[in-house]
């Protein structure tokens, strides 16, 4: 695996992403983390042994993790687009012209802009444990987690230190998105609704039955309204499904990037 920074300029504004390259097979996938993620930590499984014929780019969005400057992520209202925007741009600068995309809890909404918005360079799309809108209810449930030291999976915790430096920065930066997200929801102003009949790429959509933070009815709104899209609800699946059956992930991810196949999950 290498990593490095790199500078993309979009919206005029300029900033560095850390990214990281992993394998060298011809297919390539791109990852963008949930919230205040970095795909690199959320998919480290995948990385440390990417398939053959496999890939992979991982980033840390604008502002979090290990892309710096800012130095701690403002969530502006348009985020989800400066976030697919910043993609695009990372990829164009990488040499890729094609692609797929695997969009991990929130990342999955930046994903499906990216899809409706840069439809001739999206292969596939993945989506794992998106969302699509918000209700009182979603809100309700990420307030659940608004302390990241007492609310969040320790293990998820940990993972987030090691490339924020510190709780408290975790914490900055999560009130921020949680407070954007308030704003969004108070202004009926959603989240990617509208672009996901523009998208043309076959769609995967993986997503735990149990999933207690992104209630598995998205799945279903974005089966019913992306085109050309499928549903793939993983039994037993809580949230972090590459977490919790590693193995059988990256089984499922290289049937469907490399054989256009989804296969049965309890064959795996």
């Amino acid at each position: 695996m290498s990593s490095n920074v790199i500078s993309v300029k979009t919206s005029n504004m300029e900033t560095n992403i850390y990214y990281s390259l992993s394998g060298n097979g011809e297919e390539t996938l791109v990852i963008i983390p949930g919230s205040i993620g970095a795909s690199d930590i959320e998919f480290s499984y995948l990385i440390q042994d990417v398939p053959d014929h496999l890939r992979i780019v991982t980033f840390h969005l604008r502002g979090l993790g290990r892309s710096k400057p800012p130095q701690t992520r403002e969530c502006p209202l348009d985020f989800y687009y400066k976030d697919a925007d910043d993609c695009a741009a990372i990829m164009e600068s990488l040499g890729f012209e094609k692609y797929s995309v695997l969009g991990f809890c929130d990342g999955g909404v930046s994903a499906m802009i990216l899809a409706a918005k840069y439809p001739t360079r999206v292969q596939k799309l993945i989506l794992l444990a998106t969302r699509s809108y918000n209700t009182e209810k979603e809100l309700a449930i990420l307030n659940q987690l608004k302390n990241v030291e007492s609310d969040f999976d320790p293990k998820v915790l940990k993972d987030y230190v090691k490339v924020y430096g510190d709780i408290v920065t975790v914490q900055q930066c999560f009130t921020s998105y949680l407070n954007t997200h308030s704003i969004l929801l108070r202004n009926a102003q959603g989240l990617c609704q509208s672009e996901l009949s523009k998208i043309q790429s076959p769609t995967l959509i993986l997503h735990g039955e149990n999933d207690p933070i992104t209630p598995v009815i998205h799945a279903h709104y974005q089966r019913e309204n992306i085109p050309r899209s499928q549903l793939y609800i993983i039994p037993g699946g809580h949230h972090f499904i590459q977490h919790q059956f590693p193995d059988k992930f990256v089984k499922f991810l290289q049937a469907y990037l490399l054989q256009d196949t989804v296969i049965r999950w309890e064959t795996i």
